[in-house]
């Protein structure tokens, strides 16, 4: 179940400011690196990771539907890993 919009906009305004820094060390997180479709601004978002036997599993905690989901649907334009690890 994703979490409610109104949490998606206080960890905009602040949380995630402070997990992107602690993402990195901490384990079941990453941050995704993301490329904004227009903009073309350089984004990072903290997100729950886990290691899976291909690569990595993102928690989809807001659903498919947020910025970085679709920002990172395009060939080569989000990476993303654990503990400062950096995968495509």
């Amino acid at each position: 179940m994703p979490i409610p919009r109104i949490v998606r906009k206080w960890n905009r305004a602040g949380l995630n400011k402070v997990t992107r820094r602690i993402a990195p060390w901490m384990p079941g997180l990453g941050v995704v690196v993301h490329h904004g479709r227009r903009s073309g601004r350089v984004y990072q978002t903290p997100v729950n990771v886990f290691a899976a036997r291909d690569g990595y599993v993102l928690a989809l905690t807001y659903g498919p539907d947020t910025d970085w989901v679709n920002n990172g649907r395009r060939p080569a334009a989000a990476s993303c890993g654990p503990a400062g690890a950096s995968s495509r």
